[in-house]
């Protein structure tokens, strides 16, 4: 009797082991955590021009996307490529700042995940 308890108790405990680590915590189940969700990143290089102007090449780093919209935080139209240019005019005496607003997609199940930087240009 007590080898078939062993036996029984055994698999048991193996069946309860993997079913613990390969689940996912309560938390990430009920914030509907998906790891393949679009994940909004990007960064900048700036380049001057003549006539007090900046060109501002923005360079996408996200994740699990394949729609991009861009907001330059200047009241331009939206760019929906994926590492636009834009140009800003620079001032001569104050600093401008300007809110850069990149949303993704994942047009697979419609997610999306929006990223927001604020750009300041000097005075030149």
């Amino acid at each position: 009797m007590r080898i078939s308890l062993i036996n029984f108790i055994f698999p048991l405990m193996l069946f309860g082991t993997i079913l613990l680590f390969s689940s996912c915590s309560k938390e990430e189940e009920e914030k509907g955590v998906n790891f393949n969700d679009p994940m909004s990143s990007f960064y900048w290089e700036t380049e001057d021009l003549e006539g007090s102007r900046l060109k501002v090449s923005f360079k996408n780093a996200s994740e699990n996307a394949d729609k991009w919209e861009w907001d330059f935080g200047d009241g331009s139209p939206k760019n929906f490529t994926k590492e636009p240019s834009h140009i800003y005019p620079r001032s001569q005496s104050v600093s401008r700042e300007y809110l850069i607003i990149l949303t993704v997609t994942n047009s697979l199940d419609g997610r999306f995940n929006r990223r927001s930087k604020v750009l300041t240009i000097n005075p030149s």
